[in-house]
């Protein structure tokens, strides 16, 4: 993903674009005998409309003579009211499922330049369930979770393996609202906890695309092969004991991870919802820790992200590097483990550790000498992973 605007390549697939996004399109016609006219491909279709228009930075939404959304939706043939031909290019086609703006300048613009029309769309709609997998109505969405069954339907995995029950409680934790002081008077309203403003390329699996939308809502998804889970942290519970019935005797053991390796700063650069023109913005998230040692700033990898509020940003960017789990376990279990999967929290009380432990299993290892046991390693969780208290004002770009 970028942060510049969103351009169809030419030679690539179009985009399937989620959310609200600024784009140009990709040059498909030009025709550039009076009066001029081009068509511009934006993405995989239907989206849900064109909020604004740009051109050379020029507000031009008013002047809807001059051009034509079309939304994408499966076209019937030439004469489709919605997604037939073009009435500026009378010998285009309908370019059926794909979103698309024909524009025709004012003949007194004697260089148009296409590439400096810029459009703030609401993109795809979106299909939505019952925690039954009874199909809803469908709409414009930012929601991660709704993006994610369209990115598994693009794929076409099978929708029966969705765990619908785990996918809805993401859906709505995703969807509820939380109150955020931005800074700003008067007091900014409450925001959705999380949304995704994201254009996905072919290019990108979807086991990528899965992980990026969870990333976004700090969730985990988890596929064992007959379904696919979702867990957002903070509605996590233990989903296994690990004790001294279940562990193999002598193999456990407690670590840290070289704190050179633990990143302290996070960046994070998105586009503020909150400017209708979406402009770039950037937060640093810090790693409050008690590790002893080397305590210089240690500064991960760039995020780059689409358009979210900054506390969005802010709270990402706090999951982000408290995933980190520097406080480590091993250890060797017996069979009655064996339904526990990477990304499950669970408890684990054993003599090592003096009290029980909460922990998230990070890997699972089948040991081949050994047929009744696997070999997990999990972080120690020391605190929440993720609070939807981790924002501040607009004009603290830090996180702290």
């Amino acid at each position: 993903m970028s942060l510049s605007i969103l351009t169809a390549g030419e030679g690539y697939a179009l985009p399937r674009v989620f959310g609200t996004v600024l784009a140009t399109g990709h040059l498909a016609l030009a025709k550039t005998d009076l009066p001029r006219a081009y068509h511009l491909l934006l993405g995989t279709g239907p989206w849900s409309q064109l909020r604004a228009l740009y051109y050379r930075g020029e507000d031009i939404t008013g002047r809807t003579g001059e051009y034509h959304f079309h939304p994408g939706q499966p076209s019937s043939g030439f004469n489709d009211p919605v997604q037939g031909i073009d009435s500026f290019f009378p010998s285009g086609i309908p370019y059926s499922e794909v979103a698309y703006l024909a524009w025709s300048p004012g003949e007194d613009d004697e260089n148009p330049d296409p590439s400096q029309l810029v459009g703030l769309y609401d993109a795809l709609i979106l299909p939505d369930y019952d925690a039954g997998g009874f199909a809803l109505s469908p709409g414009f969405s930012s929601n991660n979770a709704r993006a994610a069954i369209q990115c598994l339907k693009d794929a076409e995995i099978d929708l029966g393996r969705v765990h619908w029950p785990s996918w809805v409680a993401w859906r709505d934790f995703c969807e509820g609202v939380i109150n955020w002081d931005s800074g700003a008077t008067p007091t900014h309203a409450p925001i959705k906890r999380f949304e995704a403003h994201v254009p996905f390329l072919s290019s990108l699996t979807i086991s990528d695309a899965l992980t990026v939308l969870c990333d976004l809502s700090a969730t985990i998804w988890q596929d064992d092969g007959e379904s696919i889970r979702f867990q957002p942290v903070a509605l996590q519970a233990p989903t296994f004991t690990f004790d001294e019935d279940n562990i193999v005797r002598n193999s456990v053991a407690i670590y840290e991870i070289d704190v050179r390796e633990v990143k302290t700063h996070q960046v994070v650069n998105f586009r503020n919802l909150d400017d209708p023109l979406l402009p770039p913005a950037s937060i640093t998230a810090k790693l409050g820790t008690d590790l002893e040692g080397d305590l210089e700033n240690r500064e991960a990898q760039t995020l780059e992200y689409g358009a979210m509020y900054y506390s969005q940003a802010q709270r990402i960017g706090k999951y982000t590097l408290r995933r980190q789990l520097p406080k480590r376990t091993t250890f060797t279990a017996f069979g009655q483990s064996f339904s526990v999967q990477a990304g499950d929290q669970c408890t684990i009380d054993h003599p090592a550790f003096g009290n029980a432990r909460t922990i998230q299993i990070l890997e699972i290892e089948d040991l081949t000498d050994q047929a009744d046991t696997r070999r997990y390693t999990a972080g120690i969780l020391t605190e929440a992973l993720y609070s939807d208290a981790d924002h501040g004002p607009i004009t603290d770009t830090t996180a702290t």
